[in-house]
């Protein structure tokens, strides 16, 4: 599972200290990196939001918060997955909880998914990743995309 997600995950598909004020700019931002190399169309990110105001994705792992937003493959190129570490955190819905319950994020993983048959197999391996409470923390930390990728290259 872990290893499929590898091969989605790369350098250019990591930002540190990523400025938002909102999800909505955070996912936007974090949809930018897959544009700028061609992985999707920049209309996903409207996708995107429209989904996370209807179904949240944030979680409530240890030691911060992630959010794993994504949507429908209408816009999606190529099959990858992009991360964003928040110079300081915003605001997520929680997945599957009362609808007033917020969190503070502070990583984002963005899915984009061509083939809809591979979503539930990357959910489930990104699940385990995000449980991983030293890898978030040294996500959390990483001052470059290539400690972010080293850190989940290096974890169980």
């Amino acid at each position: 599972m872990q290893h499929q997600l590898l091969k989605l995950i790369n350098e250019q598909h990591i930002a540190v200290d990523l400025c938002a004020e909102s999800n909505r700019e955070a996912i936007q931002r974090v949809c930018y990196i897959l544009a700028r190399t061609g992985d999707i169309r920049e209309k996903y990110w409207e996708d995107v939001y429209k989904r996370e105001k209807e179904f949240p994705t944030g979680l409530p792992t240890f030691p911060v918060a992630v959010a794993i937003p994504h949507a429908d493959p209408d816009h999606v190129v190529r099959t990858a997955v992009a991360i964003g570490v928040l110079k300081s955190p915003v605001l997520f819905r929680q997945m599957g909880a009362d609808p007033s319950k917020t969190l503070q994020v502070w990583i984002i993983f963005l899915l984009a998914i061509k083939e809809r048959e591979k979503q539930v197999d990357l959910l489930q391996g990104l699940m385990k990743l995000v449980q991983d409470k030293d890898l978030l923390k040294k996500i959390l930390d990483s001052q470059a995309p290539s400690s972010v990728l080293k850190a989940i290259k290096e974890s169980k």
